[in-house]
């Protein structure tokens, strides 16, 4: 991975080939600082570029009017400290609200918040 960096060679992140188990994607995103990126690389790795090479750019991968996403809101800043993805405050998938799981509540979805 190191190599490919100065090359130009688009990087896509993913959980396979032994980077980390399986159920903790912000630990795998934690190992590319091990091989030289910058952490707003290993964003753009997780977002941009994963859409783009899966074929899906023109409608996801940024946040962009008119384009699908999903957001990961974090009290931290991740382009300084990925460890900040760990610990989410909220995730909006598919235009819903989810919570992460408190202390005697039984699942982490919650209706969507009105505004206005």
């Amino acid at each position: 991975l190191r190599d490919a960096l100065p090359i130009w060679v688009r990087i896509i992140t993913g959980t396979d080939a032994g980077l980390s188990a399986f159920d903790d994607f912000p630990m795998a995103l934690r190992r590319y600082l091990d091989f030289g990126f910058r952490p707003e690389q290993v964003i753009a790795a997780a977002t941009v570029e994963a859409a783009a090479g899966l074929g899906l750019s023109d409608v996801t991968g940024r946040l962009a009017a008119g384009f699908d996403a999903d957001l990961l809101v974090v009290a931290g800043d991740p382009r300084t400290d990925l460890t900040a993805l760990a610990s989410p405050v909220l995730v909006m998938a598919r235009g819903r609200m989810h919570l992460p799981p408190k202390a005697g509540m039984c699942g982490t979805h919650r209706p969507p918040v009105a505004h206005g």
